[in-house]
């Protein structure tokens, strides 16, 4: 999370943001706001790029990439806890993903993996098919 301030006066904006933090404590306190009238960078849309959408090794891990893209077309890849993106997933009993994307089936079956950056989100359909569970 981070806090993120504005104020208009004489038809100027001012905008006060502080850096990115985990809140572990209801007395955090923050510090190193910065002011300024240029308003905070913030993703305006993200995507998920999974390493396969069908998963087939139980207990790997698989990597997801989230890149999010900005008001000025650049993007940057998001896809760990460092990049401030968060993770939910569909059904913990057929896969769980970590705060790193890195994404790991257990049973068969679909999943939903959301990833959310600052408020905005992207979602990606992913299949688990344990190995030896298709047929020719």
């Amino acid at each position: 999370m981070r806090v993120i301030g504005l104020s208009t006066k004489g038809g100027t904006n001012r905008y006060a943001f502080s850096e990115f933090s985990r809140f572990v404590r209801a007395d955090h306190v923050l510090t190193n706001l910065t002011f300024t009238e240029i308003p905070p960078r913030k993703p305006e849309s993200l995507t998920i790029i999974p390493q396969t959408n069908v998963m087939t090794v139980l207990h790997q891990i698989y990597s997801l990439r989230v890149i999010a893209r900005y008001a000025d077309g650049t993007t940057s890849d998001a896809s760990t806890r460092s990049g401030w993106t968060s993770y939910r997933i569909s059904n913990p009993n057929i896969a769980t993903v970590n705060g790193d994307g890195g994404i790991m089936p257990i049973s068969a079956g679909i999943v939903y993996v959301t990833a959310v950056n600052e408020g905005v989100s992207a979602v990606v359909v992913l299949g688990v098919v344990p190995d030896g569970a298709l047929t020719s």
